[in-house]
């Protein structure tokens, strides 16, 4: 090869070094990218929980829909469930034991049912009606159990209460051989039952035993499982507490009763009601409520007599924004 010759292959030998680093549009070609695996483990946030589309929104607190500083009780729960589970919207010393007042009746109710195969009939004695509060009822009058519950559910008749756990009390102690006061180790085996780890009852009405000592104690936590459990076993319970009115009938005798919560003909959503009020207790209520997408407890503790029903409105009300916001 010559020197001429030589040049050339020199320089087709330069020319093509420098060609193979550039595409045919005179851009530089780069070295082809080897994939990456991302792995997203579940404390990765991509995207911000509340606007991934493809999530259920809910639970939105409550707390945004009500104002917080009207609420008088001093404990509160209000409890949502649907297929998932129990879930709180808000809370106030929930977890704090409480007297229970006549909210106690609702496991009274309960009770009662559970031995109505062998309860007849609840007599109405002369130690029933002696207790505090008159509704109409007199020495000697006999109801069945299922409509004796339905007339202490609804009017808080604390005669029938005692009225109640009396007739329960003798059929028991005559088919068992059991020991006096059976009817409330019953409530409290009851409550056991049902995981109420903070309440017990000393009487079956929710009196004050004294200026220190209520008739029962319990937490809105435990509240909220008791009305569960009632409303998903007991509808003809739930259902005669929230009757603002009805008549009973007793041979010639017709009784016109009251429901004790004045705001049940306003929010048609109330499925379960029950009141309570004592001097150590103040104003207590307990409600299950309805919602598009499922059930609501709201359980009430230590307010005053008025303003456990203006609570209630306060939160009944912002549950239904509550529920368009947060489905």
């Amino acid at each position: 090869m010559n020197t001429i010759q030589y040049g050339i292959a020199t320089l087709l030998v330069v020319l093509t070094v420098a060609f193979i680093g550039f595409d045919l549009a005179g851009e530089p070609v780069d070295e082809p990218e080897v994939p990456v695996e991302v792995v997203v483990t579940p404390t990765t946030t991509l995207v911000d929980e509340e606007v991934r589309p493809e999530e259920k929104i809910f639970l939105l607190p409550l707390d945004r829909y009500i104002d917080t500083e009207q609420i008088q009780s001093q404990a509160v729960l209000v409890q949502y469930r649907d297929a998932d589970g129990d879930h709180d919207l808000y809370t106030l010393e929930a977890d704090v034991e409480r007297p229970l007042a006549s909210l106690t009746k609702t496991m009274t109710a309960v009770t009662a049912l559970q031995y109505a195969d062998i309860v007849d009939q609840v007599t109405v004695t002369i130690d029933a009606i002696a207790q505090e509060g008159d509704h109409g009822l007199a020495d000697g009058l006999r109801f069945p159990v299922e409509e004796a519950v339905s007339f202490m559910m609804q009017s808080s008749s604390n005669d029938m209460a005692y009225a109640v756990q009396e007739s329960v009390s003798e059929e028991l102690i005559e088919a068992r051989g059991a020991v006096v006061n059976v009817f409330v180790k019953e409530m409290n085996n009851q409550a056991s039952l049902l995981g109420m780890e903070n309440t017990f009852f000393i009487d079956a009405i929710g009196f004050d035993e004294s200026e220190r000592l209520s008739g029962s104690y319990g937490t809105p936590y435990d509240m909220a499982k008791l009305l569960w459990h009632v409303t998903d076993l007991y509808p003809d319970i739930a259902a005669a507490s929230v009757r603002p009115k009805a008549s009973y009938f007793i041979g010639d005798e017709q009784l016109n009763i009251e429901n004790t919560n004045p705001i049940l003909e306003d929010y048609e959503e109330i499925t379960f009601s029950k009141t309570g009020f004592t001097d150590l207790a103040g104003g207590n209520l307990t409600l299950v409520a309805d919602t598009p997408e499922g059930r609501v407890v709201i359980v009430l503790m230590g307010s005053t007599f008025n303003g456990r029903f203006a609570d209630a409105r306060i939160i009944l009300d912002g549950i239904q924004e509550w529920s368009e916001y947060s489905f």
